[in-house]
């Protein structure tokens, strides 16, 4: 990420199965990531939402799995946005204890129901709340993606040299 908002942020994707690293631009992280029913800029966020892109609203509280949360309603702060992101319209249901999104319902351009996900299994991880699963339904297709996430650390102290491209592609060497 870089500091100044006139500057797109930099995002790079690696992929080890299949050696390959990819650039990812600002105008495709609404693009679908590998046929799965997440946006790139869904893992990028990773459960989060980000400030700049959304307008938000409080439309009340609601229960989710047995669990108290807050339904926050957002619209993307421009068209342009809006086409990036592929949402016209998004709302969270975040938990009113753990302060972490416990479900999301993404509407597309057109106004229409495009996807529900689900975040389970949540945990702490060095006093971190962690989701540990996501389950997406895409109402248009009919399709869904469950995504486990294992083996969670936080506070590693990496090398910078670690995230260069050159040393994604043939592995970091010191």
């Amino acid at each position: 990420d870089y500091a100044s908002p006139d500057r797109e942020d930099d995002q790079w994707l690696y992929l080890p199965a299949l050696r390959k690293t990819r650039r990812i631009s600002a105008s495709d992280r609404g693009d679908y990531f590998l046929g799965t029913d997440l946006t790139y800029e869904d893992l990028k966020r990773q459960n989060k939402v980000s400030l700049d892109d959304w307008r938000f609203s409080h439309a009340g509280m609601d229960r989710v799995g047995g669990v108290d949360v807050h339904v926050i309603e957002g619209v993307p702060v421009s068209e342009g946005v809006a086409d990036e992101l592929g949402y016209a319209r998004a709302r969270w249901y975040v938990d009113s204890e753990t302060h972490t999104i416990r479900k999301s319902d993404n509407w597309d351009t057109q106004g229409n129901l495009l996807k529900t996900a689900w975040f389970d299994a949540l945990r702490q991880v060095d006093g971190i709340w962690t989701i540990h699963e996501i389950r997406v339904e895409n109402h248009k297709t009919g399709h869904q993606t469950e995504l486990i996430v294992s083996n969670v650390a936080y506070d590693l102290e990496l090398d910078d040299g670690v995230f260069e491209e050159r040393s994604l592609r043939r592995g970091y060497r010191p």
